[in-house]
């Protein structure tokens, strides 16, 4: 390695430190209420899009390996259906209020 490369690459290293120091320096009261407000800011925000984007475990969106569907309506069963004219069906007759008299 030549001697301009080394001088090269010590300049890069001495500005690198020197940017570096420039960014450690002190802040005063005001930047760093300002800082603290931003970094606040920015959390409610990042929180705000988890929170948004997540299910909440009682959903019924949320996926469940463990779901077994049931049958909400029991199965037909094996008597045989009365039609109107059969001596088994049952007949009902309703009234309507404007029908009745009082």
């Amino acid at each position: 390695m030549t001697d301009e490369q080394k001088d090269i690459i010590n300049k890069h290293g001495r500005e690198a430190y020197h940017a570096r120091k420039e960014a450690k320096k002190p802040m005063s009261a005001e930047q760093k209420s300002e800082k603290v407000k931003q970094t606040k800011r920015a959390y409610r925000h990042r929180i705000k899009d988890i929170r948004s984007n997540t299910l909440h475990h009682d959903s019924i969106a949320m996926e469940n390996p463990k779901f077994e569907p049931k049958l909400i309506f029991p199965p037909p069963s094996n008597k045989p259906l009365n039609a109107p004219g059969d001596p088994g069906h049952k007949r009902y007759f309703y009234l309507n209020s404007s029908s009745r008299r009082s």
